[in-house]
């Protein structure tokens, strides 16, 4: 929808992408790694709305969903973006006994204090079924 209404898409990747690349008009894959803050500045130079959406299943959730989150958020700021929005997750947590919750809920806290303004996206407000959306966004 974003590129077809012609808005440039930067897509940052920590491996380049090259296969697909073509399947879209306007989009550009950048090198970039959530984890090391000194590749972030060019992937979010010039954005007017950063979605940060990166998450993994298994390894270091504190380096990733956390301290990434807290990467993505400064570089935003830094680079002038008016709007980031933070995809969280089922089960985000700071209190949570699971690591994986546990550092979702760290990630929603640390973008909020490098980037105020930050809207979280609770997936689990939008999913199949729900019928309330009034927590899907907090801005």
């Amino acid at each position: 929808m974003v590129i077809a209404s012609g808005w440039p898409v930067a897509i940052p990747s920590e491996a380049l992408v090259s296969e697909g690349a073509s399947q879209f008009s306007g989009d550009c894959y950048v090198s970039a790694d959530v984890t090391r803050p000194e590749t972030l500045p060019h992937a979010v130079s010039g954005a007017t709305a950063v979605i940060n959406l990166v998450g993994i299943l298994k390894g270091d959730f504190d380096a990733v969903h956390r301290q990434g989150a807290a990467n993505v958020a400064a570089a935003s700021r830094v680079a002038g973006a008016h709007c980031l929005i933070q995809v969280s997750a089922i089960g985000a947590d700071a209190d949570s006994p699971s690591a994986y919750g546990k550092s979702k809920g760290e990630a929603e806290a640390a973008v909020r204090a490098a980037f105020p303004a930050a809207t979280i996206l609770d997936p689990q407000s939008y999913s199949v079924g729900k019928t309330s959306s009034s927590t899907a966004l907090q801005t």
